[in-house]
């Protein structure tokens, strides 16, 4: 079952914590969904997407949590790559395991603007689009670390921006990392 949390902060409105259920699925699969998804954009403006998938097996690229939120948080980075990239660009969408963590890397050429940088993953901050809510790479980030994982960001002495996104690897004991996501929200 989904279970929500309320927490008060300075006694302030309630906030809604959200713990995701624990379903295992494929993450190349997702990946796949996610580049369908973009097809068209990526056929205007000429964009190649690299996708590599650098696990041994299906089984060592299988994700705990929810498919639906995994595959709009990768959704909003990988459109947000290639809304950035230059016309018949390349970006690249690589994924890989090390030790207890999935990794997904979207790269794309170009660079992130200092100022741009510092609120990259603020709410509502938007810049370069002349619709964009500044949701994207807030709720990205949310979903990751709702998952046990995080989202950041660099920029490589090739003059690339790449967002690593990080997702713990299925634990053995699922009722203690329920009660792991409860500590963390409840505090």
């Amino acid at each position: 079952t989904t279970e929500i949390y309320t927490l008060s902060l300075h006694d302030a409105l309630p906030i809604w914590v959200y713990c995701p259920k624990r379903v295992p699925f494929e993450l190349p699969k997702v990946i796949d969904n996610v580049l369908q998804t973009l097809h068209s954009i990526c056929i205007h403006k000429k964009i190649t997407i690299s996708n590599k998938c650098k696990c041994n097996s299906p089984d060592n690229c299988t994700v705990f949590g929810e498919k639906f939120l995994i595959e709009d948080m990768l959704l909003n980075i990988v459109k947000n790559a290639v809304e950035a990239s230059v016309d018949g660009s390349v970006v690249e969408v690589t994924s890989y395991v090390l030790s207890d963590y999935s990794y997904i890397s979207v790269t794309n050429s170009g660079i992130i603007d200092e100022k741009v940088s510092r609120k990259i993953f603020t709410k509502y901050f938007s810049y370069g689009k002349e619709h964009g809510t500044g949701l994207g790479t807030y709720s990205a980030r949310l979903i990751a670390k709702s998952h046990g994982g995080d989202i950041s960001f660099s920029v490589s002495s090739e003059n690339k921006t790449i967002f690593l996104i990080t997702l713990p690897l299925p634990s053995n004991d699922k009722d203690a990392n329920v009660a792991e996501c409860h500590d963390k929200n409840v505090k």
